[in-house]
């Protein structure tokens, strides 16, 4: 057994790299053996795509590299390096995939155009969770009679989703997604479903995706760099039942790591709006609702109702406003509001005029 003489040294090694920021040229949730970039140059200059689950889709630039590689934890990622990236104004690059992001420059990264991680409906972005799936998840809704049917929750990161709407206030909600930490990079969570009865396959949004920018010299965000939410889909008929909608998607990880970061961009991970309720009768006739919107630069409203019984969908979150909840003013309720993801920055300061939803917080 060790006593404390013994224990005091350990402590102090363990706690040092902890309390003090790590000295920069270090990537943070990357193993020593990936940390490093290209010496070719990258710019995005025609709207593009990167598929990280299909990395030989894409073909890099000389001297650059785009790979699979590996985080601390040992779950992969997609590793972009260069020695500058860029991204042109009024261009886009846009990332899918089941695998995060992370771009290593050994000198600048700028994002003048749209570096786009959002989820769309149930499409996740690049490491964002896909339907039914994430630390966040919300809940299904639930039944009380073929016309009384809850919505779907909506999924959880940086802040809780919103509840689904209640079914004629009778069956309860779908729960609300959770939140969790970035202790990893990964993107954000999906909402719940609808009562998960035979035949009912309208599923909440996706999670929006993840990405870590490392820059050795400048980080400069003119541009957006976006990793919202998926909306809900909407309510549908199946196995005899009018349907609920499903909850919106939540934001996922934007995670910025630079000696200088400057700019005034936009940087958002909002939630996504949660799906309408459908209804099918003789006034509402046999038509679906409408999708929640994806969380992008404004509120993601929810989705609209359908026929005299099928409800709204809630908003998804934003910094100015919390996810709300899927209406119940009618029979089959709509799915709530996806909640906001994270946006972290390692750097000395974050302009004042760099727009941030949720609020950029200092890496701890």
């Amino acid at each position: 057994m060790l006593d404390a003489a013994d224990d005091a040294p350990v402590d102090a090694e363990i706690d040092a790299p902890i309390d003090a920021p790590p000295a920069f040229g270090d990537v943070d949730f990357l193993p020593p053996a990936e940390e490093y970039a290209a010496t070719g140059n990258w710019t995005i200059s025609a709207d593009t795509t990167i598929d990280t689950s299909n990395l030989a889709g894409t073909t890099p630039p000389a001297d650059t590299e785009l790979v699979v590689g590996m985080q601390d934890n040992g779950t992969q990622v997609a590793i972009l390096r260069a020695r500058d990236f860029k991204v042109n104004a009024n261009d886009t690059l846009r990332v899918v995939g089941t695998l995060p992001l992370v771009i290593i420059a050994d000198h600048d990264v700028s994002i003048d155009g749209t570096l786009d991680l959002g989820a769309r409906t149930v499409t996740p972005g690049a490491g964002g969770s896909a339907p039914f799936g994430g630390a966040g998840v919300g809940g299904h809704g639930t039944t009380a009679s073929n016309n009384e049917d809850s919505g779907g929750g909506g999924g959880g990161f940086g802040g809780a989703g919103a509840i689904g709407g209640t079914g004629n206030n009778v069956a309860a909600g779908g729960t609300a997604g959770a939140t969790y930490n970035a202790a990893t990079i990964r993107g954000g969570s999906s909402g719940g479903g609808p009562p998960q009865l035979a035949g009912c396959t309208n599923k909440g949004g996706a999670g929006g995706g993840a990405v870590l920018i490392f820059a050795r010299n400048k980080l400069d965000v003119k541009g957006t760099i976006n990793a919202g939410g998926g909306g809900g889909e909407p309510g549908m008929q199946c196995a005899n039942n009018h349907r609920s909608g499903a909850g919106g998607g939540s934001g996922g990880l934007i995670y910025l790591q630079t000696s200088s970061l400057t700019g005034d961009g936009d940087l958002v991970a909002n939630g996504g709006g949660g799906g309408g309720g459908s209804c099918t009768n003789t006034n509402g006739g046999n038509t679906n609702a409408v999708a929640g919107n994806d969380g992008g630069l404004t509120t993601a409203t929810g989705g609209v109702g359908r026929g005299d019984c099928g409800a709204p969908g809630g908003n998804g979150a934003t910094q100015a406003a919390g996810p709300t909840s899927g209406s119940q003013v009618r029979t089959n309720g709509g799915g709530g509001g996806g909640g906001l993801g994270r946006i972290i920055y390692r750097a000395p300061s974050i302009p004042g005029n760099m727009a941030s939803s949720p609020t950029a917080v200092p890496a701890s």
